[in-house]
């Protein structure tokens, strides 16, 4: 059993902060200021934010560098950061000496008392929880959007809000047994973070955990993982085939296109800029969580018409000499290459030249051979688990393998000729040459400005 963080007791009690990353920092000011007694460690020497904490708390107590040296007498609850792994020998300590574990989610819940819509999936699910919190806007509310995405969920605690809208991660969801009556959605499943969760069976049941206690519940008909799982909440569905039952057209823009809701109501949307099913199946998912949440529809279609899609997700950044480049970077699994090359392939017109790879967290690329075979001319592999992705992929696939992304960017801008497209969708987290997906999109948006001497502000409209 969880003890309540908000009761009078859990000032009585001492707390073990596990991670300082970004969420670490803010479950650090959390505790601060409720007035917990705390301590905080990382099993880094240093991080970025380590020094403005020391700074700015010069009280707290911090330590670093492996956790096996880390004593657990006293600490009556740990609140584990979000990429510190369930199969850490800490965490195993822990359980073993009956410590309570809990996470930013539990002390968010804690504190909040608007009304909260939690988005979840392998993919789609920034975009998405974009989408709600901007049609939110649109309405006049005050909204306040994180999680996963942007800030975290602890720093967006205000007393006036109207609405808060998370991203939720799987490492976020890893523990979460009540989501206190929150509006869940779950986009999609594909296999993703094999590395962390071992099986893809924990992978889906770490989504999963986003329906537990949830008041509605939103789940993707056409996704066969997700449709399956079984419910207590009262449980809504979303499709994209339904919808396109309903498209008297399809052009470049998704024309003509209206979404129907159970209450007979319809949204007109005859201007979506963003293309390719992916995208159409998030708009649709993001129309639904709003109507569950009580939007209206014309602040749907005011937000939702003039969305223009997010950094790093199928960016097309530069049209040069005919050649369109475009910055997937936020691709970190198979399903989302598949579906970029999927919104940009044109017949059976052999126009994209592909650079994938960085960390593949034990995934099987195999499942791409068929759409790399129609629509993608060259692979560029680069990377520290290039050669691994190169093992799975067919062998009549014309491929070439780069020890960084840098050789392969310019190897693309060698290659590249009128009518192609350059398409950074890595498939794999960027962890083995960059920070993260955005360090590593900026860096290959900016070679391919400089190698075209470009102006970088001179972006695809």
């Amino acid at each position: 059993m969880k003890i309540g963080i908000d009761s009078q007791k859990a000032k009585t009690l001492n707390y073990l902060i596990l991670g300082l990353g970004k969420t670490g920092l803010s479950m650090v000011t959390f505790c601060v200021k409720e007035g917990l007694n705390f301590i905080a460690a990382d099993s880094r020497e240093t991080t970025p934010g380590m020094e403005l904490l020391k700074n700015k708390y010069p009280n707290i107590k911090i330590y670093s560098g492996s956790f096996s040296n880390l004593k657990l007498e006293g600490i009556d609850i740990i609140l584990k950061s979000p990429g510190i792994n369930l199969y850490d020998p800490i965490i195993q300590r822990a359980i073993e000496q009956g410590i309570n574990i809990l996470t930013e989610i539990d002390l968010f819940f804690s504190k909040v008392r608007a009304p909260v819509v939690a988005i979840t999936g392998s993919n789609g699910k920034s975009t998405v929880t974009t989408l709600v919190g901007l049609v939110a806007e649109s309405e006049g509310l005050n909204v306040g959007v994180g999680g996963n995405l942007g800030t975290p969920m602890l720093e967006l605690i205000n007393s006036s809000r109207d609405l808060y809208v998370l991203e939720l991660s799987s490492y976020q969801l890893e523990l979460v047994d009540d989501m206190h009556g929150a509006i869940s959605c779950i986009l999609n499943i594909t296999p993703d973070h094999i590395d962390r969760h071992k099986t893809i069976q924990n992978y889906i049941a770490s989504k999963s955990n986003i329906l537990k206690g949830a008041s509605l519940t939103l789940l993707n008909k056409d996704d066969s993982v997700v449709s399956s799982i079984k419910i207590n909440a009262e449980n809504k569905y979303f499709s994209l085939s339904d919808v396109k039952k309903n498209l008297s057209s399809m052009d470049a823009k998704n024309s003509n296109c209206h979404i129907s809701f159970e209450d007979g109501t319809i949204a007109i949307l005859d201007d979506i800029i963003l293309t390719g099913d992916h995208n159409l199946r998030n708009i649709v998912a993001a129309l639904k969580l709003c109507k569950l949440a009580g939007l209206s529809n014309e602040s749907m279609h005011r937000a939702i018409s003039a969305f223009r899609g997010l950094p790093h997700r199928c960016e097309k950044f530069l049209l040069d000499k005919n050649i369109e480049f475009i910055n997937d970077s936020k691709s970190t699994n198979v399903a989302s290459t598949k579906a970029a090359i999927e919104a940009h392939s044109e017949g059976n017109d052999k126009s994209i030249i592909l650079l994938l790879g960085g960390l593949d967290k034990g995934q099987d690329f195999s499942p791409l051979n068929d759409i790399l075979d129609l629509a993608v001319k060259k692979i560029l592999l680069f990377g520290k688990d290039a050669g691994s992705i190169k093992a799975q992929l067919s062998q009549s696939l014309s491929c070439e393998i780069f020890d960084s992304l840098k050789q392969a960017t310019i190897k693309s801008c060698n290659l590249a000729s009128s009518g192609d497209k350059v398409l950074l969708s890595p498939g794999c987290s960027s962890f083995d040459e960059f920070i993260n997906y955005e360090h590593r999109g900026d860096f290959f948006k900016d070679l391919i400005f400089n190698f075209f001497n470009k102006d970088s502000q001179k972006k695809v409209s």
